[in-house]
């Protein structure tokens, strides 16, 4: 449970330190990456030290004690008997000193934290929404959501794990709360090639632009600008793309969170230039925009980057690199279906042109299977089917796949599964990747 004043990073500070003596553990902590990334270190471990200097750069004799035990305890992983009679403390002083030494800590991992517009009160809960909505779901069973955040969090949860959530259910988180559950939906509309869908959503956030501050319009605007810009790939209008991924850039610049939304914006830029096949400009515009990331590294961001990447990887011949990024793109399955989908088209392909047998991951909910990214992984699978001798079987699955993607206007996607005889085993041979 997200908790406020200094709660939350009390807790993760405790959390982190005890993950000291677990390497691997501690690298893959979401907050110890992100620690890592503020502090521009090369590891968490160096991270937590950069921390525990800063939390303790007075000149104090308290604050020289204060740094020592949290040193030896938790770094050196000495018992708090032999830490306190080397320092000449009893026992009791050294718990005292070490309580204060932890909220310093934590006071430090908070200032971190906020100065990169990193907010601890729903880092967790919306980053786990993202990623694992079930998890949210789970641990608000029986009980309601009583903070703000929570209740964003539990409303993202809902809409990432397929769960009904109306329009109107909206209504009763503020504008820009509000405005960005909408833009949920309307990813969800995009799957399904509702146009109407979104049109009616990009119309209710436009209105609730108008009554907040730029930034936070800038950022409204970027997700609009990105959701129809998304919809128009799938469409297979490129010309579209061009004017929505230029859209990105101009809304990027002075949005809330304007250092993820300029990343992500420099990777659509590439996505774009790959689209055109100037792989050359597409990895400069990719290289560009991983340089200037930012130093907190959001989960949408990851995941679009990586999708990139391995399209760029597997262009260039590196085969393996790109399956190897295709995995993180796996995470992609609440918060972008896109990504997931395509992703797992490419691994697909990629398998094919190995002469490796494939399947698609029995992860989705049956849901993800009708809409336009599920019909392009059938229509991949429809011609592992087919090299695996099962004809008939790859016909009715690519049949299935073409229904779908004409029923969702996705006419490249359709196009793609009708042409599942082809034995063209080109790495980029599926539509928009």
């Amino acid at each position: 449970m997200i908790v406020n004043g200094v709660g939350w990073p009390l807790h993760e500070v405790r959390r982190l330190l005890a993950l000291v003596a677990q390497p691997k553990a501690l690298e893959q902590d979401p907050v110890a990456i992100s620690l890592r990334e503020a502090l521009a270190c090369a590891d968490a471990r160096e991270a937590l030290e950069r921390l525990v200097d800063a939390a303790f750069e007075s000149a104090t004799s308290v604050a020289g004690v204060e740094r020592n035990i949290i040193v030896l305890c938790d770094f050196e992983r000495r018992s708090s008997k032999e830490v306190s009679a080397r320092l000449h403390l009893s026992l009791r002083q050294f718990f005292r000193y070490r309580v204060k030494a932890l909220e310093a800590l934590a006071q430090a991992l908070r200032g971190v934290l906020s100065i990169h517009e990193i907010e601890p009160q729903t880092l967790l809960l919306e980053s786990l929404a993202e990623i694992d909505p079930e998890r949210v779901l789970g641990v608000f069973e029986g009980r309601n959501a009583a903070l703000r955040e929570e209740r964003y969090a539990l409303a993202v949860a809902r809409i990432n794990a397929w769960q009904p959530f109306a329009e109107r259910d909206a209504d009763g988180f503020p504008a820009f709360d509000g405005a960005l559950l909408r833009l949920a939906l309307g990813r969800r509309y995009e799957l399904y090639g509702d146009g109407e869908g979104i049109a009616r959503v990009t119309a209710q956030v436009h209105a609730a632009m108008a009554q907040l501050d730029e930034r936070s319009a800038k950022a409204l605007a970027f997700g609009v600008a990105d959701l129809l810009r998304v919809d128009a790939l799938a469409r297979g209008d490129l010309s579209a793309v061009a004017r929505h991924t230029a859209s990105l850039q101009r809304n990027a610049i002075g949005a809330a969170g304007r250092e993820s939304r300029l990343m992500y914006a420099g990777v659509a830029v590439a996505e774009l230039q790959a689209l055109r096949r100037e792989p050359a400009e597409a990895r400069h515009a990719l290289t560009d925009a991983l340089a200037s990331a930012p130093l907190y590294r959001e989960i949408w961001v990851l995941t679009y980057a990586a999708f990139v990447e391995a399209v760029l990887q597997a262009g260039e011949g590196d085969h393996a690199h790109a399956r190897e990024l295709l995995r993180h793109t796996r995470l992609a399955l609440a918060h972008r279906p896109d990504i997931y989908g395509r992703g797992q088209a490419l691994e697909g392909l990629l398998a094919l042109q190995a002469g490796e047998s494939w399947q698609p991951a029995a992860r989705p909910p049956a849901l993800f299977f009708v809409t336009r990214y599920g019909a392009l992984v059938r229509a991949v699978w429809a011609r592992h089917l087919l090299e695996q001798g099962e004809g008939e079987r790859a016909r009715v699955v690519a049949d299935e796949a073409a229904t779908v993607a004409e029923g969702t206007h996705a006419p490249l996607i359709a196009a793609y599964a009708r042409a599942y005889r082809e034995r063209q085993r080109q790495t980029l041979a599926s539509p928009f990747l």
